[in-house]
């Protein structure tokens, strides 16, 4: 189970929980997902926080 996410490289130091990382990547990549129905919500959360914290 993942707790969170520990930064690299220009995020070295950065820690984001693992409850706050879909809201954290979402805002840095600019993506408003309001108005999806939930399931489509939250496949694009999973998908997003894998991409976005899967390192530069």
């Amino acid at each position: 189970m993942i707790t969170g996410y520990k930064g690299s490289g220009p995020k070295n130091g950065r820690y984001v929980s693992a409850e706050d990382a879909p809201a954290y990547a979402t805002e840095r990549c600019g993506i408003r997902l309001s108005g999806l129905p939930g399931d489509t919500r939250e496949e694009i959360f999973l998908m997003l926080e894998e991409w976005f914290f899967s390192g530069d």
